[in-house]
């Protein structure tokens, strides 16, 4: 059974916020220095995992149109991303609290270089998207 992603285990939080910046600013369709100080992106819950012929990545994006989500794949690397709208009528809101997610998001996900990818297909059900790339 092989690795998914390789890990890189940091200690300080001042090399892992740096860290994450410098893969956010890399991959990011935000390449101005002013947009990644604006964004409010939110990463949707993702199950990764590998059968015998295949990796299959699984997210939680219940209320995301279909329009509004685009998967890519550069290289070895699967990028999502979409965006959900809050949809209330009354946009006066005293929230009490506020746990669901709204506006753009972004996911990337490695695929290991020994995987060799052969197809890749997705398909959206009750609220969760399913990613399956075949060796």
């Amino acid at each position: 059974m092989g690795y998914l992603i390789k890990i890189k285990i940091l200690k300080d939080l001042d090399i892992i916020t740096k860290e994450l910046e410098r893969i956010s600013k890399q991959f990011s369709v935000f390449n101005s220095p002013l947009a990644m100080i604006t964004e409010n992106i939110w990463r949707p819950p993702t199950d990764v995992y590998e059968t015998s012929g295949k990796i299959i990545i699984k997210m939680e994006i219940a209320g995301v149109k279909l329009d509004n989500l685009e998967i890519k794949l550069i290289g070895h690397t699967l990028i999502i991303t979409g965006e959900r709208f809050d949809n209330s009528k009354d946009k006066k809101i005293n929230y009490k609290r506020m746990e669901i997610n709204y506006g753009y998001f972004e996911k990337m996900i490695t695929i290991p270089e020994n995987f060799e990818i052969k197809d890749i297909s997705a398909e959206y059900n009750d609220g969760f998207i399913e990613i399956e790339l075949m060796k």
